[in-house]
């Protein structure tokens, strides 16, 4: 009896820590941890010189890429997305997907509402909330959802790396592509945004991925604790059914 008390104490603290740390995010660096870089520069996106498909091969899946515009943007991580999640089928067949970072930048950032807005990632989508005050100060044009495609093993390293609170830099190409199966037939279609005013992300094949500064070191920790604490709590659960 005193083990089975024992074992379910520590499944629902587990629980109850998972959910702590799922929910808990702190709050976004102050303007003045912020790199002017961030404050004054837009995106830039020039056209490519080729515009021709190619075919990339990544993890057993072929993908045909389409480069439309050389393009390169600096900003702070306000919400993040890993598309390589256990929970996440809907990437499974997309195995150059790794993670979508949410940026902000310019007047958001100058004018100080990109802290007191509300951030929200789904698996293709980053939501953003504010209330009628905050709207008339909110830059739509400063903000971006990116969906990234490193173009290396490093770059995927790194990128996975990179939380909310971060400042970054992305340097690559806007490129639309097609998942192929094994017969050449199209499986799934992803199209870039290439302007800031819809509401599609910017789909980028990363070349350069810059770190230029971390905002909270201790995400990662919090990451790993969580991921010890979920399967802690599974564990116990088993051994808690398995009990006679």
């Amino acid at each position: 009896m005193f083990i089975r008390k024992t074992i379910k104490t520590i499944f629902l603290l587990s629980l109850i820590s998972y959910l702590l740390f799922l929910f808990w995010h702190p709050k976004l660096p102050s303007q003045s941890s912020i790199y002017p870089d961030l404050l004054f520069s837009d995106p830039i996106q020039t056209p490519v010189k080729d515009k021709i498909p190619y075919l990339w091969k990544i993890k057993d899946q072929t993908y045909r890429i389409v480069p439309l515009f050389e393009y390169s943007a600096r900003g702070l991580v306000v919400s993040e997305y890993d598309a390589q999640n256990w929970l996440d089928f809907s990437h499974k067949k997309d195995p150059a997907q790794t993670k979508d970072l949410c940026l902000i930048w310019g007047t958001n950032i100058q004018n100080g509402i990109y802290r007191d807005l509300q951030y929200k990632h789904g698996e293709f989508t980053c939501y953003i909330y504010w209330d009628q005050n905050q709207s008339q100060k909110f830059n739509g044009l400063q903000f971006a959802n990116n969906h990234l495609i490193p173009k290396n093993g490093n770059l995927a390293k790194l990128i996975k790396s990179a939380h909310i609170g971060d400042q970054v830099k992305i340097t690559g190409q806007l490129v639309n592509y097609e998942i192929l199966d094994t017969n050449g037939k199209i499986i799934s279609t992803r199209d870039t945004s290439t302007i800031r005013d819809d509401q599609g992300c910017e789909i980028i094949l990363v070349s350069n991925f810059e770190m230029i500064q971390k905002g909270f070191p201790y995400l990662e920790i919090k990451q790993l604790l969580s991921q010890i604490v979920l399967i802690t709590g599974v564990l116990n659960f088993i051994l808690f059914l398995s009990l006679p």
